[in-house]
């Protein structure tokens, strides 16, 4: 799969393009220079022919701290990339940053289409265009915000692919996709880069150092893996750029299998937890509870783990049977336990009980327990099914659903759990009339 990689300096609309491209809002866009940081990933299709299209932040930024790292990041990108998109603005004109932004291009050799976005009036796309004609290559009157010139870059795409890319016969997608969540500088994309075996994403020790939802892929014993690092939880939100991070962290929830909600050990669980763990248990998400730092530690390890467990169960006391690892992601210390974790729990989101034995089953719970009581009529069961959805959920048929409350399909969920060695992961039971 060839790597489109899109460049230019700040804010020319390289995330535009690049949401135009997979179809999607992966990228946040904001009138603000500075706001894409790490190179972003996303695979896509356009006519039956797949591609991985990289955005990267933008070069040559007069941002003190970030403008280094940023470069750094783009030339490495470069080096990866097997086509360039390389982007001008017509407002701003042809400048200084251009001409080094097109000599770096020019000197990787790879094959490139050079861009001038915001073309607004067609009509005067030759007054515009005049300033970069200097460049001496040819130019492309773009302007992304109404999809001018989407599909000529895609069909630049794969005319000049054709010999390296192939028609996908199926789509592929990875097998389990894992969400980073925590506070701001938990290590969140340290252990990106620990996992990736890479220094993939831009790690600082400056509180919200990634602003997007960042995606990468990768292989463990043999299995894919979706990784997505979101933009750290504040008690504050700072600015435009953090608030929208923040709410696209928020929507990678939906897109995730499972949640690592990391925890740094030397300040422990506290009130943004609290509320990273509601959302996942809102979103109906399965959650490993991430120890990061662990390197910290001065206690005896078994004795150390032990206080750390009782901590977590007593501050997420409504779900008691969180799986919890601890790691120091900075050293790459417990990874195997963790990806082990992830596996055991993977499985039993995708765990399948027959509808015969799970009413066998039904049938011996109800005999041990009082049946619930609607009015003054007793709650009679019919029968129960697990449908279709991930992580695993059940639909009970009952004369009265409006009697059975939820502390009793608490206690139905606790049986299938026990059962069917489920503990840890979330399980909903649905009451519906026969």
């Amino acid at each position: 799969m060839n790597r489109v990689l899109i460049m230019g300096r700040p804010n020319v609309g390289k995330s535009s393009l690049f949401n135009k491209l997979v179809r999607r809002r992966k990228a946040l866009v904001i009138n603000q220079p500075g706001v894409t940081r790490d190179v972003l990933k996303q695979k896509t299709s356009w006519w039956g022919v797949d591609f991985e299209v990289w955005d990267s932040g933008g070069l040559w930024s007069e941002d003190s701290h970030w403008g280094d790292l940023i470069d750094q990041k783009v030339r490495n990108a470069v080096q990866q990339s097997d086509l360039i998109l390389f982007i001008m603005d017509a407002r701003s004109g042809f400048l200084a940053e251009d001409k080094k932004t097109f000599q770096l291009v020019k000197k990787s050799g790879k094959p490139f289409l050079a861009l001038v976005n915001k073309v607004d009036n067609i009509d005067r796309a030759d007054e515009l265009l005049s300033d970069f004609y200097g460049l001496g290559v040819s130019l492309l009157p773009c302007a992304f915000e109404q999809d001018r010139g989407v599909v000529e870059i895609a069909e630049w795409i794969l005319s000049h692919s054709k010999s390296t890319l192939q028609v996908s016969s199926s789509k592929e997608t990875p097998n389990v996709c894992l969400l980073l969540a925590g506070k701001t500088n938990v290590g969140k994309s340290t252990l990106c880069n620990a996992l990736l075996k890479e220094d993939r994403v831009l790690t600082s020790s400056i509180a919200g150092t990634t602003v997007d939802v960042v995606t990468n892929y990768f292989k463990y014993a043999g299995r894919h893996y979706t990784l997505l690092d979101t933009a750290g939880k504040t008690k504050h939100t700072q600015n435009k750029a953090q608030s929208l991070a923040e709410l696209k962290s928020a929507q990678g929830f939906t897109e995730a299998d499972i949640i690592l909600l990391l925890v740094d050990y030397s300040t422990g669980p506290g009130r943004q937890e609290a509320r990273l763990f509601d959302l996942c248990v809102e979103k109906h998400k399965a959650i490993i509870v991430v120890i990061n730092k662990w390197d910290l530690n001065d206690k005896a390890e078994n004795i150390a783990k032990t206080e750390y467990r009782k901590n977590i169960q007593k501050k997420f006391c409504f779900y008691p049977d969180v799986p919890i690892v601890f790691i120091s992601a900075l050293n790459s210390q417990g990874l195997s336990g963790l990806m082990k974790k992830v596996d055991e729990v993977y499985r039993k989101l995708r765990f399948r009980i027959s509808t015969s034995e799970l009413n066998r089953f039904f049938t011996q719970v109800i005999r041990k327990a009082p049946a619930p009581v609607y009015g003054t009529q007793d709650v009679k069961f019919y029968y129960l099914t697990q449908t279709h959805h991930t992580p695993p959920s059940f639909i009970a048929f009952a004369n009265y659903p409006k009697g059975v409350r939820a502390s009793y399909r608490r206690f139905l969920v606790r049986q299938i759990q026990n059962k069917w060695g489920l503990k840890g992961i979330p399980i909903r039971i649905s009451v519906l009339p026969r």
